[in-house]
């Protein structure tokens, strides 16, 4: 790998945690050279608008341009194309947030999300990650990924409890993966944030592996009033729509 590109690279995945701005001494450190080298990095990143100063703090932050590779990696996407029909039914049906993730490292990135007319959590928003042991979509992607990446994840826990209703421990965690791969669906009631609920399902494409998740999120009451087995029901057709828009026949 060409060191330079290596190294502007690191650079930006150091925001991946959320770092808002860093510095040319901070940024140094990380990669461990010179100010010097790292100031013509950072300065040809700038240039490129993939990075931007403040002109206050003198600090950088990302620029405008991953925004803009970002908006257009998710619009020419064909998961996007295959999934916006049917995610939108799903949502005006409900009334809730209908989200699409793919699984990203530890995470789970929300590639597309699709709201009602009144939400009623207005996060994730395209971009961000959310846990995959607490949520929904992270269940199935977790269960559903090679073994080798399921032992991997499963061997850093203890996970930290977000509610009282998180699974933290691994046992539990194992049990609840296969439990989803038997059934087909994810379920998230308050395990992530108290009040809000969640269905998952697998999206396969033609070959029939899973590329992504769908799960439709609100109140864990209203969703609970208008009745549990029939949100799950509807979730698992759509994902089963989305897919087979992707190719997958279910006789494969």
């Amino acid at each position: 790998m060409v060191q330079s590109v290596n190294r502007a690279l690191d650079i930006l995945e150091a925001f991946l945690d959320g770092t808002e701005s860093m510095g040319i001494t901070e940024i140094a450190d990380l990669l461990g050279i010179s100010k010097a080298a790292t100031h013509a990095l950072v300065n040809t990143l700038a240039r490129k608008n993939f990075l931007q100063q403040d002109n206050t703090s003198r600090r950088y932050q990302l620029g405008f341009k991953l925004l803009q590779l970002g908006v257009m990696f998710i619009n020419q996407s064909e998961l996007g194309r295959a999934a916006s029909r049917w995610a939108v039914n799903l949502c005006e049906q409900w009334g809730e947030a209908v989200n699409i993730a793919i699984l990203a490292g530890d995470s789970a990135l929300i590639m597309h999300r699709y709201e009602p007319k009144e939400p009623f959590l207005l996060y994730p928003q395209p971009g961000f990650t959310m846990p995959l042991y607490s949520t929904a979509a992270g269940k199935i992607l977790l269960a559903y990924s090679p073994e080798e990446i399921r032992e991997g994840y499963l061997r850093q826990a203890p996970f930290p409890q977000r509610t009282p209703h998180t699974i933290c421990k691994k046992r539990e965690l194992a049990r609840e993966l296969k439990v989803v791969r038997e059934k087909g669906y994810a379920d998230d009631r308050e395990e992530t944030i108290i009040g809000v609920a969640c269905v998952g399902a697998p999206i396969r494409d033609k070959s029939g592996r899973v590329v992504a998740a769908i799960s439709l999120s609100g109140s864990k009451s209203r969703m609970e009033e208008r009745g549990w087995e029939e949100i799950i029901r509807q979730v698992k057709t759509t994902s089963m729509q989305i897919s087979s828009a992707l190719g997958y026949r279910m006789d494969m």
